[in-house]
């Protein structure tokens, strides 16, 4: 959404500063589709120009100024340059479609440079196509690239078609400069205004009209409405990868997680919900969902920011407007700022007290996994709160355990899978439900078959609400819990129901049956109960 609206919004800029390119597009689209029919994806191939404008607008903005990180699988040289295995790479877009040494006139709107000597649009293998790189490159390249392709083509043809966009009488409008792009995830234009007129098609020129004027005027504004389109989607891939990562460390760290239980037992209990509202009392909750943020950095680079004036640095000089890619991944692995920072360590965030130390202490300061100041994140207090309710409820009702056999590597945040959120390699654990069957924590005396604790003084069932039901979770619990569970209910009720309706069940006459015990079941996939012998006495 974000780039195909940045692309559309700079198109119509560019075209309403040049009417003589808009008059070629016009004259290609009334050749290749005329006037009365739709636009076709199946057209984009017959307008070259049009494919022209469109890879050099998207050269020229590139809203995406960064691409995936990626990282050397192996120690290398480069322009002279010893580059390190694992070192972690920010692909540059906008510094590579506005290189002189690779573009003539980088900074010139030409959509020609991508057209051959017959205005044919160059082939895929061309160097000048082969150095376009909007959306990556290779196998990793961006998978809507083939979407907002087609999104930006049936907009501009359907434009051409139907329309002339030109500059307002009353306010010339400036030449659209790159550089001037509004920062955010994906650059878009400074706002401005434009007017649409159409050929004499009054009818189907207004719906158009329209969608442009809703482009213009309820979406040039690059603030709101970016940040707005991308709230609910970078706290689910932030909480995601967050969640997943604290799993794996609890699964390690058995320890750690017996501390986290006693905290959630003494301020929360085993029978209340978790409630925002216990986050206070909670520090070591608070420190270890801090230390996974800071530890992981999912978000590695922050929204670009680019500079008011021009400054020095560290000894460099930095020039106005120079984008700036706040790179939060090495602030928060930086040996220079964090004791050991490739270890876990959640206490760094506690005092000697063991309570959260306070936001203007200088390690909270150094922490900026949501960004830092007006510009943070608008999604950080939603974030954690889920994860803070997340993980107090999974605390309070089981214990993450690694597979038997199979044992799981430490969490290595330089081993995380890139995207636009790091998140953590695949693995397995085991929310292990025979512990909290048997916890004498939860259960008493829970090696002995009693019935009766899920019965009231009455003899009836405990209902659902009842702390003792909660703590049961033969099928799961919440909205994952098993598919299954009404189904096997039932069968198991009508087939134990039917049989004492006809039988009774005795031990083998002179063989003594042995109790059950649930330390000694048949291991596999389900525990099985060991072989045994019955008679069934019918009534």
């Amino acid at each position: 959404y974000l780039t195909t609206r940045g692309t559309l919004l700079s198109a119509i800029h560019i075209l309403a500063k040049r009417p003589e390119l808009q008059r070629s597009l016009q004259k290609e689209v009334d050749k290749v589709i005329g006037r009365n029919e739709n636009p076709r994806l199946s057209d984009r191939k017959k307008c070259p120009l049009l494919e022209a404008v469109v890879m050099e607008t998207l050269r020229y903005i590139s809203h995406a100024p960064v691409l995936i990180l990626h990282a050397t699988s192996q120690s290398t040289t480069i322009g002279g340059y010893t580059v390190t295995k694992d070192t972690v790479i920010i692909p540059n877009v906008w510094t590579m479609h506005h290189s002189d040494k690779y573009w003539d006139e980088p900074f010139s709107f030409k959509p020609e440079r991508f057209l051959d000597e017959d205005g044919q649009l160059l082939p895929a293998t061309h160097p000048v196509r082969k150095r376009f790189a909007a959306f990556g490159l290779g196998k990793r390249s961006c998978i809507g690239e083939v979407f907002a392709k087609s999104r930006i083509f049936l907009f501009l043809s359907s434009l051409m078609q139907m329309a002339t966009i030109s500059e307002p009488a009353e306010n010339d409008l400036l030449d659209f400069d790159p550089r001037k792009m509004a920062p955010g995830i994906v650059l878009q234009p400074q706002e401005y205004k434009i007017i649409g007129r159409s050929f004499g098609k009054e009818g189907p020129l207004q719906p158009l009209l329209k969608l442009e004027h809703d482009l213009v005027n309820r979406l040039a504004n690059p603030g709101s409405d970016a940040l707005l389109s991308a709230a609910p989607f970078l706290p689910y891939l932030t909480t995601r990868g967050t969640l997943l990562s604290a799993i794996h460390i609890l699964a390690k760290r058995p320890e750690l997680q017996k501390s986290l239980q006693r905290e959630v037992d003494e301020v929360i209990g085993r029978d209340q919900e978790p409630k925002l509202s216990d986050q206070k009392n909670c520090p070591l909750m608070g420190a270890v969902v801090m230390e996974t943020l800071r530890y992981i950095s999912h978000v590695p680079v922050l929204i670009l920011h680019a500079t008011s004036q021009s400054t020095i640095i560290g000894g460099y000089y930095v020039e106005k407007d120079t984008v700036i890619v706040p790179n939060v991944w090495a602030m928060h692995h930086s040996e220079k700022y964090w004791d050991d920072p490739f270890s876990f360590k959640p206490e760094r965030f506690l005092d000697r007290e063991g309570q959260l130390l306070p936001a203007t202490n200088p390690i909270r300061k150094r922490f900026a996994a949501f960004g830092l100041g007006k510009r943070s994140c608008i999604g950080e207090v939603f974030a954690k709160s889920r994860i803070f309710l997340f993980l107090s409820s999974l605390m309070q009702m089981a214990t993450i355990a690694e597979p038997e056999g199979k044992p799981l590597p430490d969490l290595d945040p330089r081993n995380m899978v890139p995207g636009a959120a790091l998140q953590p390699q695949e693995y397995d654990i085991i929310p292990n439900s025979w512990t909290m069957h048997h916890s004498e924590k939860y259960w008493d005396d829970p090696f002995s078959f009693k019935p009766e604790r899920f019965l009231d003084e009455d003899g009836q069932l405990l209902p659902a609400t009842d702390p003792v039901r909660k703590r049961f979770a033969s099928f799961g619990l919440g909205k994952r819990s098993c598919i299954g569970e009404v189904f096997a209910k039932s069968r198991i009720f009508l087939f134990l129901s039917s049989l004492m309706q006809m039988a009774t069940i005795a031990e083998p006459e002179g063989k003594r049956l042995p109790d059950l015990d649930p330390r000694k079941m048949i291991p596999g996939i389900v525990l099985q109960p060991q072989e045994y012998e019955v008679r069934i006495l019918m009534r």
